[in-house]
């Protein structure tokens, strides 16, 4: 999932969440109206934090400190989610991707043992069989040192 799809969701939750806790169903032309409405305030897929600044040597207006610090929250909530789900669906290709290179490495041993075993039953291996070997009679070539 987009963070634009997981911020229209969000809002659509919201939006549902809020009629439902006054007592009534939310309409469908109801919900379009006020999705219409946060697609004008807010840009699909960027943050959807506005500043509000609090004017100089007047009153704090709490109001806008907490619009300010629920924006921020929600764009970083949904960036943080956005970033597990991606590494859990790389973590599930990775895991899913070092299984099977395990496998194929299996087959790849097994077909080599039989082939070695093939070959070493075989009677003309003439070319194909490498061995190394050593000949402990001759001395000249032992190293002594």
């Amino acid at each position: 999932m987009s963070i634009a799809s997981r911020q229209i969701k969000k809002e659509l939750n919201r939006i549902i969440r809020m009629k439902m806790e006054g007592g009534e169903i939310p309409s469908v032309e109801y919900v379009i109206a006020m999705l219409a409405r946060y697609y004008r305030k807010v840009d699909i897929g960027f943050p959807s934090f506005s500043l509000r600044k609090q004017l100089y040597r007047k009153p704090w207006d709490i109001d806008k400190y907490n619009d300010n610090l629920l924006e921020t929250y929600n764009d970083l909530n949904n960036l943080y989610e956005e970033l597990v789900e991606q590494f859990t669906v790389v973590l599930q290709d990775f895991d899913y991707n070092e299984t099977e290179r395990q496998r194929l490495m299996w087959e790849i041993k097994d077909l080599d043992s039989d082939l070695m075993s093939l070959l070493l039953v075989a009677e003309d291996t003439e070319g194909y069989l490498y061995s190394v070997y050593d000949y402990l009679i001759v001395r000249s070539k032992d190293n002594l040192r």
